[in-house]
């Protein structure tokens, strides 16, 4: 097993990259942080399942990159203080959309679930995807291709 000194210096290059993807430039360098800090406070008990550990880096990143943005969102504030009123009625519908979606995606089996999660809510390539799944690129893109064809036909089934 590698050192965690080992893992920073090769991986810390690749989970800024991916942080630098989803967050504002000036706050990059403090994510990192906190997430190489989650990292080692849980080397101690990190269990290798197969699966790279530069998957287990990008979930600890995607944690916290979560974290950033719930803690930027406004809490109790008026709904006209977030969105023009103009936008009022379009935030409403992409809102019962996401709902139709997400009821949708409940139904899938767990690996088109975390297929579909993966790909289009956390924007992971297919060979992040091949990792987390412990198989390759190709077979992710199948999987990828198949769970959407379900999703589309759980979708179809609740507008009828």
């Amino acid at each position: 097993m590698i050192t965690f000194e080992e893992l920073y210096t090769e991986h810390a290059p690749t989970i800024r990259a991916r942080i630098a993807q989803r967050v504002d430039r000036a706050d990059v360098d403090d994510l990192l942080s906190d997430t190489m800090l989650a990292a080692w406070r849980s080397w101690g008990t990190f269990e290798d399942r197969g699966a790279p550990v530069v998957a287990w880096l990008h979930t600890i990143a995607h944690n916290v990159i979560v974290s950033y943005y719930r803690k930027q969102r406004p809490a109790n504030a008026p709904l006209e203080a977030v969105t023009d009123q103009g936008d009022v009625c379009a935030e409403a519908e992409a809102r019962i959309a996401f709902a139709d979606v997400r009821h949708a995606l409940g139904r899938l089996c767990p690996r088109d679930q975390q297929v579909i999660t993966l790909r289009f809510a956390e924007d992971r390539t297919f060979e992040d995807i091949a990792a987390q799944l412990g198989t390759t690129p190709s077979s992710a893109r199948v999987f990828s291709h198949r769970a959407v064809k379900r999703l589309r036909a759980e979708l179809a089934e609740e507008i009828k």
